[in-house]
């Protein structure tokens, strides 16, 4: 439970619009979903905060109290669980927050790539050219990649950017190059 909620206060620091967005969908959905208690209620009371949450207040509150005189249904609490289920979902971000991290990333692409590359150069009708160059530029990703590790690990700000932007550039090079012979798809 302590990490859920290290994970919840890192993701609202880092994106503090994107958690005040996602609060008011939330109570929006809720308010949606189910009926409007009487206000004098237990739940009544926790109805109202989750009804200023929602930034329904004014002629957009829906007044409580008894059933509806037209006969009108509100959806039961299920379809607003699962629309928040789903909204939250959503707001989990794939990008890599720490420079570990993105040694991590581009150490992924490194391994994806090198193996076409490795399944090209095994090929017996590979094009000795081609399986030079390819050997080359894998060569040249792979020190980058240790490069980036090492700056990374020393902990030295100042090298860190250039020794990623590198590395990233290098895997991407090779991936361009495979592509461009029709090695990676």
């Amino acid at each position: 439970m302590p990490e859920f909620i290290n994970l919840l206060l890192a993701s609202i620091l880092a994106d503090p619009w994107g958690a005040i967005v996602n609060v008011v969908a939330v109570a929006s959905l809720i308010c949606f979903g189910t009926p409007t208690p009487d206000p004098s209620s237990r739940f009544g009371r926790l109805y109202r905060v989750i009804e200023f949450l929602a930034l329904n207040f004014g002629h957009a509150k829906d007044q409580g109290g008894p059933a509806r005189a037209n006969g009108q249904r509100r959806l039961g609490p299920l379809p607003a669980v699962l629309a928040a289920m789903l909204l939250s979902a959503c707001a989990v971000t794939a990008r890599p927050e720490t420079n570990a991290q993105m040694v991590y990333a581009v150490e992924a692409d490194y391994h994806l790539v090198q193996r076409a590359a490795l399944a090209y150069v095994r090929r017996p009708d590979a094009d000795p050219a081609i399986e030079a160059r390819v050997k080359q530029m894998e060569a040249a990703a792979f020190d980058a990649l240790v490069a980036a590790r090492q700056a990374v690990a020393a902990g030295d700000h100042p090298a860190v950017p250039a020794a990623l932007a590198a590395a990233d550039h290098a895997v991407a090079a090779l991936a361009g190059f495979l592509r461009e012979k029709g090695i990676l798809q």
